[in-house]
């Protein structure tokens, strides 16, 4: 029976770290993200296998079934739209672009800005992972790259703001380790990131959120 369990809990193991994972980062035009959506397409393979050693000799039909259920929750979770309430923060009436001490342009707060509102969705030219590599070969000039992925973050695509005809206030955004605003990926039925205050910013505060760790 211990040994069965084995069976099961290894697998649900997996598809949990597979899909846990996070899988939109900043700039992922660099080899750890390719690396990494190996990894998710061999966790795949290799839960899909144990679940089936699991079924062929489980007498616990309930049991057996259970980590299937769990993937099936988490990818329903990820599946779901990223619900914004308000109209996106813009330069008419919320925001300013200005010069930063160390970071170039920046975007600034003018009126306050309370916790989670909605602030704007990271817009601009959508790029499959053929053209984003043919745009930057070695990615280390895709500054204004965002990686979309679906549901099993397996089949990324791309959006570039370095057009400001296609692209938002989003761009001027900078990165902060500790941010006061987050990241949320809506994953279907469209693509898109949106992001959000996590906390109250006052009037004079820079926007920044945390580009994530593929980006360095």
């Amino acid at each position: 029976y211990l040994k069965m369990s084995m069976y099961r809990v290894i697998p649900a193991v997996t598809v949990l770290l597979l899909w846990v994972y996070p899988t939109s980062s900043f700039s992922p035009t660099q080899q750890p993200s390719i690396e990494f959506r190996s990894m998710r397409l061999v966790g795949l393979g290799a839960g899909g296998l144990l679940l089936t050693a699991a079924g062929a000799f489980c007498s616990e039909p309930f049991l057996s079934t259970l980590p299937i259920c769990a993937a099936g929750a988490i990818l329903a979770v990820r599946s779901l739209p990223v619900e914004a309430k308000t109209p996106p923060l813009s330069l008419d009436n919320s925001l300013e672009v200005r010069p930063t001490l160390s970071k170039g342009s920046g975007l600034f707060a003018t009126k306050k800005i309370k916790k989670g509102t909605f602030c704007f969705e990271y817009l601009g030219e959508v790029l499959s992972e053929t053209e984003i590599y043919a745009r930057y070969p070695d990615g280390n000039t895709a500054q204004y790259v965002c990686e979309l992925n679906g549901p099993l973050g397996l089949s990324p695509t791309y959006v570039d703001a370095c057009d400001t005809r296609l692209s938002n206030v989003a761009r001027w955004a900078n990165h902060n380790f500790i941010p006061n605003m987050e990241r949320r990926t809506q994953r279907w039925p469209n693509r898109a990131v949106k992001l959000f205050a996590v906390r109250d910013i006052e009037v004079g505060d820079e926007l920044c959120w945390d580009y994530g760790k593929n980006y360095w």
